[in-house]
């Protein structure tokens, strides 16, 4: 059968919100170890304006069903069958429930495991510290915005 997790947005993400989510994936791709590809595992992940397609690696064996989330609304589900690209796949989803919490349904078929698996929550932290680490100061020391 394969493990299978299940999201549901509920309303269109806006431009900014959007630049985060996809900025946000491209630092949990580049501190994973996984090598993460396009939908059919072939290619680069797609990341861009509308939607994010990834897969793990086809060559690797490493690939399953294709991920894909969109700015637009939508109900999907992608199988991992538990593959490494699958903590790719959550620290992403779990980014968005942190940040959307209204905006956005979660669930998985894992046998009552919880849903907030610790390899993806180490994983989105680590992409955490590294956009925190780069960040610009955005406030100058006399208290006035940039």
């Amino acid at each position: 059968m394969g493990y299978t997790n299940y999201f549901k947005t509920k309303r269109e993400f806006t431009p900014t919100e959007w630049n985060v989510i996809t900025n946000m994936a491209k630092h949990v791709i580049s501190v994973s170890n996984v090598t993460i590809r396009n939908g059919e595992g072939k290619e680069q992940p797609i990341i861009n304006d509308d939607e994010i397609v990834l897969n793990g690696c086809a060559y690797l064996g490493e690939d399953h069903e294709g991920f894909a989330l969109t700015r637009m609304p939508c109900y999907d589900f992608c199988k991992t069958n538990r593959k490494p690209y699958d903590d790719v796949c959550m620290a992403i989803l779990q980014f968005v429930q942190m940040t959307h919490r209204e905006d956005i349904d979660l669930s998985s078929d894992g046998d009552n495991e919880p849903f907030w698996r610790d390899p993806s929550l180490k994983l989105l932290a680590e992409a955490s510290m590294h956009v925190i680490q780069n960040l610009e100061p955005i406030f100058m020391y006399n208290g006035v915005p940039k």
